[in-house]
């Protein structure tokens, strides 16, 4: 496989584990407290690049976790994306 290949799929998959992380954390959110609504998410969207507190015993404890894996996962694929893109600038 090429370096721009890897490139091509690191970052592809970067975007889709943060975008379904993103997803999960406002599902998440939204069960939690449906008071809130969308305007209050978007003026504390800092929240949502930060892992899911485990700390609550409320329900769904595997979306919780999920949640955090895309997290970790997305950060993968953004660290791999970047050393990818700086050995292809270097040769």
């Amino acid at each position: 496989m090429d370096l721009q290949t890897l490139k091509t799929i690191s970052g592809l998959s970067f975007v889709f584990c943060f975008g379904f992380k993103l997803i999960v954390h406002g599902f998440l959110d939204f069960r939690k407290n449906p008071a809130n609504g969308v305007f209050f998410n978007l003026l504390f969207f800092s929240r949502f690049f930060k892992p899911y507190p485990l700390d609550e015993t409320d329900e769904f404890p595997v979306s919780r976790k999920f949640c955090n894996a895309l997290l970790n996962l997305s950060i993968l694929f953004f660290m791999i994306n970047l050393t990818v893109g700086f050995s292809l600038l270097i040769h």
